[in-house]
């Protein structure tokens, strides 16, 4: 609850289906309050623009050539349950490289993330800012046309997101 409490964003993969509503049905039965807002960012919803057979973390992984998850099975999580030694030391090593093998997956979507919460309100100059990861822009030589007004385009030098400007040109 605590890290939650202090979360301006929160990612996971099926985050909003399945992992935050477990946390917040967890909080009730606890009799805890609910968390401070924070914005989700949910690595198998937030991709629309990505066309992927499977929206499941190991094929997205693979299918960017990342670092895979580690094998697991209903064995191990039953020996778990029944407070097996061993099991549970495999089963901190399987969380630990889920965290891992998602921030490196996350990072690869990030640009293809439409909907992703705005990065640069969290840097002190955030006009000269990434909307998306922060990174410094580079200004390319295209527009960007909206429904009534032109806009200078962006591509991020870090994430390569590509977006528009505030002010019409």
């Amino acid at each position: 609850m605590n890290l939650l409490e202090r979360a301006e964003i929160v990612i996971a993969h099926y985050g909003r289906g399945f992992d935050l509503p477990k946390l917040n049905s967890r909080f009730l039965f606890h009799g805890l309050k609910p968390p401070s807002p924070y914005r989700s960012i949910d690595t198998a919803r937030d991709i629309p623009t990505l066309g992927l057979t499977s929206k499941k973390q190991d094929y997205i992984l693979q299918y960017t050539g990342q670092k895979q998850k580690l094998e697991t099975n209903f064995q191990l999580w039953k020996d778990c349950d029944h407070g097996d030694p061993k099991a549970l030391k495999r089963m901190e090593a399987y969380n630990r490289n889920d965290v891992v093998t998602l921030e490196g997956m996350y990072t690869t979507l990030r640009p293809w993330i439409s909907n992703h919460p705005n990065l640069a309100v969290f840097e002190d100059h955030a006009d000269d800012r990434c909307p998306v990861c922060g990174g410094r822009l580079t200004w390319v030589h295209s527009r960007w046309a909206a429904k009534v007004k032109m806009y200078a385009c962006f591509r991020c030098r870090r994430c390569g997101a590509v977006g528009r400007g505030r002010f019409p040109t």
